[in-house]
């Protein structure tokens, strides 16, 4: 969480959101590797994950530094947590 706070600003409190630790996170991800890199964006990149139940899962992580990036971020979050369907997961 403390990684996420650093790079991305504080992090909305959204009912209904399950927080995954940044452990989590990244063994999904096999540590961010770049074979699960499958998108980049203005202020972040999305990677391929699997949760430990097999759910596949896309990750994105704001790029270091960037404000603007946080902000956007942080609204996405929200609109995504008003959203019910399967394959979200916030």
């Amino acid at each position: 969480m403390e990684n996420l706070l650093q790079l991305c600003g504080r992090v909305p409190q959204l009912k209904g959101a399950r927080h995954f630790s940044f452990v989590e996170i990244t063994k999904s991800t096999n540590n961010f590797s770049e074979a699960n890199h499958i998108g980049s964006g203005g202020y972040k990149m999305v990677y391929r994950g699997m949760l430990p139940t097999g759910q596949l899962i896309a990750i994105k992580r704001c790029r270091q530094g960037s404000v603007q990036g946080g902000l956007e971020f942080n609204a996405e979050m929200e609109v995504l947590s008003r959203v019910h369907h399967k394959n979200v997961v916030i």
